[in-house]
């Protein structure tokens, strides 16, 4: 009876943490047809996602920190740092900045995910769990948002599915949406229900990518299921599922582009209302106002040693500058590159770890694709935007990263050395 209560709460946590479900201070669920809604700077208004509630309460639920000490070392040391460089920056200008101590909790809020996501990933049906709610979630959400936007007549992938509204749903959710069925193709084979169903959600899934103009899910959509096509034949393994798969992507993606004037949806995607950025001739607006925010950052980061060491106290001007559109040059300029340091340890970490077990990783489809969507998250997703502090992609992200050190610590699962036979890997799975 033990055994089935926690596998339920394992379902519970993942549905709780994954599901885009936000609400609001002043209204409860949130609602809004808004495709950039903003809170005006008001707290009350703020969309925040269950997301965070379910993380503090499984933080507390879960346990064991003795045996997550690699994320509570980091989260402990990136905390420090961060809370020591605005006190000390606060007494050497002799001022106080109330926003300067609301951005480092923004920062701070999702890394507790990163703990949760090891005490997760510790449990033996921790994987098999997240590929059946992967699924349910984007088999339950992704075909509703599809009927909102076509019953609106809209181009663009709408943020509501009739009951609520999912919060930077052009930002930030796609890539998180895509990365979890990507997961779920990888891990098809363990879970043999689910399977029949994955070539229709693929075809949704291309819609979906479509319209939500991000480069970057649509790219990821793409180039990982033709990677999983690669690893099947690598392995001698049957690969008409992967093929079958890959085509009604591709599907999914010539929909839409049938069903919506793709220029119009690019130029709407690439035009930034910034008025100070000015577009060079040839290049898209969001490549140039990217570069116009970076050589911003880079300049005031580097310009004394106490701002690449410390941060600055004062935040930029968010009418001209909202964003360094990179996480770690945010975070650099806010607390300075001391604090990042445990983070960049803990990225170094998990790199090392991952090539010395990477043939037994390469055993296990399901966890070679974790890898690779973690190292997307932090090398690409976040180094043009800055999911991490963001609440919703923020949390997921840091908890599969969580998932994912759980699995590379765990002497048991994942030997250090490598094995001479094939026989030491079968013997260890079983």
């Amino acid at each position: 009876m033990k055994k089935t209560n926690n596998k339920i709460v394992l379902y519970l946590v993942a549905i709780g943490l994954f599901s885009p479900i936000f609400f609001q201070l002043a209204s409860g669920v949130f609602y809004s047809d808004d495709y950039n809604y903003s809170s005006l700077g008001k707290l009350t208004l703020l969309p925040i996602p269950f997301s965070i509630i379910i993380c503090y309460s499984a933080l507390i639920y879960f346990r064991k920190f003795i045996e997550v000490r690699e994320s509570l070392l980091v989260l402990f040391f990136t905390v420090i740092t961060m809370v020591f460089a605005t006190v000390i920056l606060s007494l050497k200008e002799d001022s106080y900045n109330l926003s300067k101590f609301v951005l480092l909790l923004q920062f701070v809020l999702p890394m507790f995910a990163l703990v949760v996501g090891q005490q997760y990933g510790s449990k033996v049906e921790a994987m098999n769990i997240l590929g059946v709610v992967f699924f349910c979630i984007l088999a339950a959400i992704v075909p509703l948002q599809l009927l909102s936007t076509i019953t609106s007549s809209s181009e663009v992938l709408s943020p509501s599915i009739f009951i609520f509204s999912i919060y930077q749903h052009l930002q930030y959710v796609p890539v998180i949406f895509v990365s979890m069925f990507l997961f779920v193709i990888f891990i098809s084979d363990q879970i043999p229900k689910i399977r029949r169903l994955i070539p229709v959600l693929a075809i949704l899934m291309g819609v979906y990518a479509g319209l939500s103009a991000s480069l970057l899910a649509i790219s990821l959509l793409v180039t990982l299921p033709l990677g999983y096509i690669l690893y099947k034949c690598i392995r001698n393994d049957k690969c008409f599922f992967a093929i079958n798969t890959f085509f009604m992507i591709i599907l999914g993606l010539s929909i839409f582009i049938a069903y919506t004037t793709v220029p119009e949806l690019l130029r709407s995607k690439f035009i930034d209302p910034n008025e100070s950025v000015t577009q060079d001739a040839g290049v898209p607006v969001n490549v140039t106002a990217r570069v116009f925010y970076w050589k911003f950052y880079f300049s005031n980061i580097f310009s004394n040693t106490s701002s690449l060491f410390l941060g600055h106290l004062e935040t930029p001007n968010r009418n001209i500058y909202p964003s360094a559109h990179n996480y770690y040059l945010d975070f650099i300029y806010n607390f300075g590159a001391l604090a990042l340091l445990p983070l960049l340890g803990l990225i170094s970490y998990t790199a090392l770890k991952t090539i010395q077990k990477m043939h037994y990783i390469w055993q296990k489809p399901e966890l070679l694709c974790l890898v690779l969507i973690i190292f997307f998250l932090l090398f690409i997703d976040n180094s043009l935007k800055v999911g991490l502090r963001q609440p919703y992609p923020g949390i997921v992200s840091f908890f599969m990263w969580g998932v994912l050190l759980a699995f590379i610590t765990d002497k048991k699962r994942l030997p250090n050395s490598y094995p001479n036979a094939e026989d030491n890997f079968h013997h260890i799975e079983n």
